[in-house]
């Protein structure tokens, strides 16, 4: 991980943390949001996603919110590409998820032990 990246996440976790939803994109980032709940789960665990276009790093930030703190992350789309992270302790993650600003518009599915969401990037 390069020194830009991790401040980038340690910046983006502290947003996070103290406000749920995602701040408005800088100027020059298209953005594209989309959340989702999870269906039914017999462990009660649950999620909710939104999905930010960055210019500034050429990838999406795929900001899940969940019931299941310290837990890996999947973020999957339909051409097959994947991510993954780790919710806090909080269960908020944000994955950053390398797909191109074309891919505006597809569905993503996000995994966090028992809970699946669905949404769009």
């Amino acid at each position: 991980m390069t020194l830009a990246r991790a401040h980038r996440a340690i910046a983006t976790t502290w947003v996070l943390l103290a406000a749920p939803a995602p701040a408005p994109s800088p100027s020059g980032s298209t953005s594209t949001h989309s959340a989702t709940s999870s269906g039914p789960s017999a462990a009660g665990a649950r999620c909710t996603i939104t999905a930010s276009y960055s210019d500034r790093y050429h990838d999406y930030d795929v900001y899940v919110h969940s019931n299941q703190p310290d837990e890996t992350v999947t973020v999957i789309d339909a051409a097959g590409r994947t991510a993954t992270w780790h919710t806090d302790s909080s269960g908020y993650a944000d994955v950053y998820f390398h797909a191109p600003a074309a891919a505006a518009g597809e569905t993503i599915t996000v995994h966090v032990v028992g809970a699946s969401c669905h949404g769009t990037l």
